[in-house]
């Protein structure tokens, strides 16, 4: 009996893609050592969503000091320019109130730059221009501007606390933040952005230089671990 041989044409090699290598970077899973550093994050996170209350409180005062002032004044010049009549020092107060809080709060607005409105998961926006815009933002008016970052540090703190009591991390985030410390630990000099086990740097970069885990170079291709979060994490 004679046999037959079935030929196979050879499969050609499907070349790498960016998808195949972003899927490289996706941590698979948290060793034994990554999952003591979630557990940091976690501590260091509801620390850090309970001085929220704090900022809150601390921000409401600051809101309130230019009203006080300016009903203390005009309160001062009423006694002079017409003593047999006046309004009193809570009715000038209220009404300072109701004129400046809004005032400041619209001043806040129109003072933030463009890149406030992008969520930290839209990946058009590079990592030095998240980072490092508010930076930007303190000189980028000269000295309006900085007369504007004397006079609105409360109204930020307030809204700042509102953020960050009405904006839940994912899960995805926080796996991926002890992923990604885990693996800066091994570097002594930090490593490029490129190279971190995540899919999403930005996502992930955003919050932890906002926890304070780590540093960014100005243009933000480079990242290592701060000296504290090393010692935390050690």
């Amino acid at each position: 009996m004679q046999g037959t041989l079935l030929e196979t044409e050879p499969q050609p090699t499907r070349p790498k893609s960016a998808r195949d290598d972003r899927e490289n970077r996706r941590p698979r899973g948290l060793d034994r050592k990554e999952r003591s550093v979630a557990q940091l994050i976690a501590q260091r996170e509801r620390g850090y969503q309970a001085a929220a209350w704090t900022m809150l409180i601390i921000g409401s005062i600051g809101c309130l000091v230019a009203p006080i002032l300016l009903a203390s004044l005009a309160t001062a010049i009423e006694s002079m320019v017409h003593p047999g009549w006046r309004l009193g020092w809570w009715p000038c107060f209220g009404l300072a109130s109701l004129a400046l809080v809004p005032l400041l709060f619209w001043l806040d607005a129109r003072s933030r730059t463009q890149w406030l409105s992008n969520e930290a998961s839209d990946e058009s926006v590079t990592i030095s221009q998240a980072l490092l815009a508010p930076a930007r933002t303190a000189t980028a008016s000269g000295a309006w501007g900085a007369l504007l970052e004397i006079a609105l540090p409360s109204v930020r703190m307030v809204l700042a606390a509102r953020e960050r009591s009405q904006t839940p991390v994912a899960a995805a985030t926080l796996h991926d933040a002890a992923a990604t410390l885990g693996f800066l630990r091994h570097f002594d000099s930090g490593v490029g952005v490129e190279e971190l086990p995540t899919v999403k740097p930005l996502r992930v970069l955003c919050y932890l230089v906002s926890r304070d885990w780590v540093g960014v170079s100005k243009d933000g291709r480079r990242v290592w671990l701060l000296s504290e979060s090393r010692k935390a994490i050690a």
